[in-house]
């Protein structure tokens, strides 16, 4: 699955920023990313910005120059990379580059995490090699998934603030966080935050009878957080990994069924947060 904060092109461009793409397997080149052959009106650039490229796999088979796991180019297109993480990634018995096969122009603050394969030029001074000590792919806030560095990974505080776009041309994360979150960016999709714990938000919607309400929608907002959610058969919605000490809107549509007043109400999440109901308007559903 890719996972992207926000991703744009124009033509023959295609820009991947703030972006986490994991857990692809290819049967041959480029797991996660495969710049293979030129466009029909001209070759690719590919521009990765505070990109995760991990976990990501390509399946060589011993019948020729075959693997990337991460990310595969060959002669044809380019790819620039810059504060973005390659790792964790793999190939098949008799496959080169666990993490990149081919040419990268590096424009500085990567890491990736081994260069067997892969042909760096550019500017390297800040790039980084070695084990990134990534979490595995989850909910750590946002609206995707991400692969959160963990304590002693050298992603963290890795980009001076103000320097290569971090907190100047892109000031936030892949989740909608604010970049730098403690003075430094980290390198790849997403910021980590001394301090910050996640919560769950969960509640039930019910008629006035006590009838509960499934497949209705509930969304939450809030900073960095754009979440919807369907009730279940027994009327409950949950969300996971919210982060706390921050204020969100909760609101409940139901289409024509049911209406409810107010739909929306504000909660502060410093913990759990359980028992958050709504009660609609009406006992049986509004006529079409």
């Amino acid at each position: 699955a890719s996972n992207s904060g926000a991703t744009s092109g124009a033509a023959n461009v295609i820009n991947i920023v703030n972006s986490t793409v994991s857990g692809n397997t290819a049967g041959q080149n480029g797991g996660g990313i495969a710049v293979e052959q030129p466009a029909a009106s001209g070759s690719v650039t590919l521009n990765l910005n505070f990109a995760t490229v991990a976990n990501n796999t390509a399946n060589a088979d011993n019948t020729g120059a075959e693997g990337g796991g991460g990310i595969f180019r060959s002669t044809a297109g380019s790819v620039n990379l810059k504060n973005s993480a390659v790792a964790d990634n793999s190939v098949g018995t008799g496959g080169t580059g666990p993490d990149i096969l081919g040419t990268v122009n590096s424009q500085d603050y990567n890491h990736i995490e081994s260069l067997a394969g892969a042909t760096i030029t550019g500017t390297t001074t800040n790039n980084s090699t070695g084990p990134p000590l990534l979490g595995p792919l989850a909910y750590n806030g946002g609206s995707t998934h991400t692969h959160l560095p963990q304590a002693g990974s050298p992603l963290i505080n890795a980009i001076p603030s103000g320097t290569n776009d971090c907190g100047t041309t892109v000031t936030t994360d892949q989740r909608g966080f604010p970049r730098p979150a403690d003075g430094a960016c980290e390198k790849g999709s997403v910021e980590t935050s001394a301090g910050v714990s996640f919560a769950m938000v969960s509640g039930r919607l019910l008629t006035p009878a006590g009838r509960m309400i499934s497949n209705a929608i509930v969304t939450l907002q809030g900073p960095g957080v754009n979440l919807t959610a369907q009730t279940g058969h027994f009327g409950t919605y949950r969300f996971v990994g919210v982060p706390t000490g921050q204020t969100y809107t909760l609101t409940v549509s139901d289409g024509k069924r049911f209406s409810f007043t107010p739909s929306s109400r504000q909660i502060v999440v410093n913990a759990d947060v359980a028992n958050e109901d709504f009660t609609s308007d009406n006992n049986m559903a509004i006529e079409r």
